[in-house]
């Protein structure tokens, strides 16, 4: 796909409107590295929803096969502004069609705490993928309320991101919903149709809605690229430790499957190629035929120590007040904290804390959070100030 320029300025630009961190943090690690099957397709969530977290944006992978300069992130994860993604692609090239259609695994992937979603998709785009429209399933808590798979829309406009479900999709009646539940352990059909000016969204055969052509002012009624594949997205200085597709490593012919990928009214379309962004032991693929892989994998779920989140303190006089909480790896809990002030006096919190401490006199002190999980783990995380 190197003769589609879509390097790292355009994806910089993507983000011209991404929110960053709303709070100063630091968080500091020591640590090693690092079922619920829903039967309610048509369960109707909303098509309004936006996600709670402004930190963390839908991004496409990049579009070049040659995508080395984006790899800046902790394990090789495309990296902007705070979050980081690791991708399993499947990607196809034409002059032009009109559009794309897949088969996606779904699956109630094991989405992290302190990550955001674990998502599965089919996207067109344009030759320089500021224009794009997308449909599939995502794992996302913050965006939806609960950690079962459910049906999403999504649009870029110009190289800017839209929002989940909304932001000029127009849904229309049917048995779907945009935003609703999906079933998890089953196959869905996902494709997108230009049509009658409108890029029209369809899943197991359905219309689910469309995005009128004239969000794009007309310019963008056909695609070029169409990309099938699985995203994480996590913490920049966090290892992933969520589920992509159904947990099993894309090596495995168990794990999940994307199929029956193909372009629709194309003009020289090119085969498949699919490659793995990131996280590469720990995500990837195998089995590639003309329109199908199998993709996904575990992260990075060795048993790892607990992550304290501690805010910056802020003083008044002698007084200093501080926030924070501790996230435990799947499986496991918080079991206590504690806050070790720098004068020799300490208290014991609990999670999602604030506190306020009365220093004695002026001076340079450390505070120090540690928490410890139900395995006995313990991680700490500390803040040097000056009063």
């Amino acid at each position: 796909m190197s003769k589609f320029k879509k390097l790292l300025p355009n994806m910089l630009s993507k983000f011209g409107l991404f929110l960053g961190l709303s709070v100063l943090t630091l968080i500091v690690i020591s640590s090693s590295s690092n079922p619920m099957n829903a039967k309610l397709e048509s369960a109707y969530i909303g098509n309004s929803i936006k996600s709670k977290n402004s930190s963390y944006k839908h991004l496409p992978p990049p579009a070049t096969a040659s995508i080395g300069t984006n790899l800046n992130g902790l394990n090789g994860g495309s990296c902007y502004y705070g979050a980081c993604y690791y991708y399993v692609r499947g990607y196809k090239t034409a002059s032009s069609a009109l559009g794309a259609t897949a088969n996606l695994s779904q699956s109630t992937a094991l989405v992290n705490a302190k990550d955001q979603h674990s998502l599965t998709e089919l996207a067109v785009e344009s030759s320089d993928g500021r224009q794009i429209v997308e449909v599939g399933w995502t794992v996302d808590k913050n965006l939806n309320g609960d950690n079962l798979p459910h049906l999403f829309t999504y649009s870029w406009v110009n190289g800017v991101p839209s929002c989940y479900n909304s932001c000029g999709f127009v849904p229309v009646v049917s048995q779907y919903s945009a935003g609703g539940i999906v079933s998890s352990g089953t196959k869905g059909t996902y494709s997108i149709n230009y049509a009658n000016s409108q890029w029209v969204i369809f899943y197991n055969g359905i219309e689910i809605g469309y995005y009128p052509a004239s969000l794009w002012s007309g310019s963008f009624t056909s695609l070029n690229i169409a990309q099938a594949f699985g995203e994480v997205a996590s913490a920049a200085i966090f290892t992933p430790e969520t589920q992509m597709g159904n947990g099993i490593l894309g090596t495995s012919s168990t794990a999940g499957l994307i199929s029956n990928f193909n372009l629709l009214n194309s003009v020289n379309p090119s085969g498949l190629s699919v490659n793995t962004i990131g996280a590469t032991t720990k995500y990837g693929y195998s089995n590639v035929t003309s329109n199908s892989f199998y993709y996904g994998g575990p992260g990075y779920t060795s048993d790892t120590k607990p992550y304290v989140n501690f805010y910056s303190p802020t003083i008044n006089a002698l007084t200093v007040n501080t926030s924070g909480n501790a996230v435990s790896t799947p499986g496991k809990t918080i079991s206590k904290m504690s806050i070790a002030w720098g004068d020799k006096l300490s208290s014991t919190i609990t999670n999602n804390f604030t506190a306020s401490h009365v220093y004695k006199i002026s001076g340079t002190y450390t505070i120090v959070v540690t928490a410890t999980d139900s395995a006995g783990q313990i991680s700490s995380a500390n803040w040097k100030i000056t009063i």
